[in-house]
């Protein structure tokens, strides 16, 4: 199971950097962590609500994964 603990600040930022560059091993990567959140691995994270003290965007992270998974 993916953890997604491992992606954070820079992590993260640096897969999306590899695959924006056509990185085949980071595609790979990013491939697995979208094959898991299909399938419901990461169904906790996503019924946590955020804090409602903060301003949250989420348009372009919303294209950014359909770019990814158009990629995919």
């Amino acid at each position: 199971m993916i953890d997604l603990a491992e992606y954070t600040y820079p992590k993260g930022l640096h897969l999306l950097k590899s695959w924006q560059a056509g990185s085949n091993e980071a595609k790979a990567e990013i491939k697995s962590v979208f094959d898991a959140a299909i399938a419901g691995d990461f169904d906790d994270n996503f019924s946590i609500l955020a804090p409602a003290d903060e301003v949250h965007a989420t348009a372009s992270v919303h294209m950014l994964a359909l770019a990814i998974l158009h990629d995919l």
